[in-house]
């Protein structure tokens, strides 16, 4: 991991403040479906099934995959601190 410092912060600050601003529009977008009678006419059981499950499996991917390695290398970590 790279350190915090000033000059960091200030380029990455913007950055993130930007990728939240999509987050948020990119779901409200999705919710507005719901007040849409001509959208929500479009959508079937099934293709909400599929958007359901591919946000499933995003967030396994994120749980499993990105978080546990993390996890593990950092008992590595500790591991070697301890001497062990």
């Amino acid at each position: 991991p790279v350190p915090m410092t000033s000059s960091n912060l200030a380029t990455t600050a913007p950055q993130a403040f930007f990728l939240v601003i999509a987050a948020g529009s990119a779901t409200s977008l999705g919710a507005s479906v719901i007040f849409s009678p001509r959208l929500l006419s479009l959508t079937s059981k099934r293709g909400l099934a599929a958007c359901l499950g591919a946000a499933a499996g995003v967030m396994l991917y994120v749980a499993f995959l990105d978080i546990f390695t993390k996890c593990v290398d950092a008992y590595g970590e500790g591991d070697r601190e301890y001497g062990a």
